[in-house]
């Protein structure tokens, strides 16, 4: 058994001309994740028009590809800290307002950027935007991130309900977003991991269209590998307006193991990857 199990999946809807969604999904059995002791899942959902959140969303993703194969630090942490958020989000934010400044046809373009850094029995949680992590422990799914849009902060000053922030006008303008502004704030929390711990990165694509009554039925009575593709077929059915996009990952044990460079149970782990036709691919 592996010590973590992941599923993800990104669909372009019914509505959009492009997917402007990206994911990475390095999991314990993969090189980058060997060779720094460390797992990571993330989900982007970029935003400007004309490709241009694919491009922001992109942008996110490969340079926390390149963090992650040039930081040298990470190996030899025992427990992992904020501040590597912050280093991250600092990265990304300015790579994205770079490009932004020598390509003014680009102004506005930005992305949502929701980070899960997995070490020993720790998860180090990173967010900006209005992607979600969710956490499913003891049969309670909890919401871990907080929506940077302005509808949520109306919501969270009580100006308005629920219910009428997910009609509002202004649900899905963002108040805070990768690349937007030369510097970049990141919420961030640090997760003790229990076993049977379920987390959940998705885009809006997601939650917007299906209930979270929904989501945590699915995670409690599907198959762990059908979930990312049950949840976009449930985001289809309710009409596709929007990307969408899930990583899935469960804790079977805590601390999370990192298998041999060339080990039989890293061997197994691929093989199962392989043979069950879920292999992650990172966009």
């Amino acid at each position: 058994m592996n010590s973590v199990d992941v599923f993800a999946r990104s669909d372009i809807g019914l509505v959009r001309s492009n997917n402007e969604d990206a994911f990475l999904v390095i999991p314990p059995w993969r090189d980058q994740a060997i060779s720094n002791g460390v797992c990571c899942f993330a989900v982007a959902d970029g935003m400007g028009g004309h490709k241009y959140g694919e491009i922001a969303a992109k942008l996110a993703m490969d340079c926390l590809k390149t963090w992650l194969r040039k930081s040298s630090m990470i190996k030899g942490l025992s427990k992992l800290s904020t501040s590597l958020v912050e280093e991250i989000f600092g990265n990304a934010n300015s790579a994205i307002w770079e490009f932004t400044q020598s390509h003014p046809e680009t102004h506005g373009m930005g992305t949502t950027f929701t980070l899960a850094l997995v070490k020993n029995d720790q998860l180090l949680l990173g967010h900006v935007g209005d992607s979600r992590a969710y956490l499913l422990r003891n049969s309670k799914l909890q919401q871990l991130t907080r929506d940077h849009s302005f509808a949520a902060e109306q919501v969270r000053l009580g100006f308005l309900t629920k219910e009428q922030a997910q009609t509002h006008p202004a649900r899905n303008y963002l108040i805070r977003a990768m690349g937007v502004r030369e510097f970049i704030t990141p919420d961030s929390e640090i997760i003790d991991l229990q076993p049977g711990d379920t987390f959940i990165l998705c885009s809006d694509g997601i939650y917007n269209q299906v209930p979270e009554e929904q989501i945590q039925r699915g995670l409690e009575n599907t198959y762990l590998d059908e979930i990312p593709k049950l949840l976009i077929k449930d985001s289809i059915k309710a009409g596709g307006k929007d990307n969408a996009t899930a990583v899935i990952f469960r804790f079977n044990e805590v601390p999370v193991s990192f298998p041999g460079q060339f080990s039989f149970s890293r061997f197994k782990a691929c093989i199962s990857e392989w043979w069950q036709g879920t292999k992650i691919l990172s966009f």
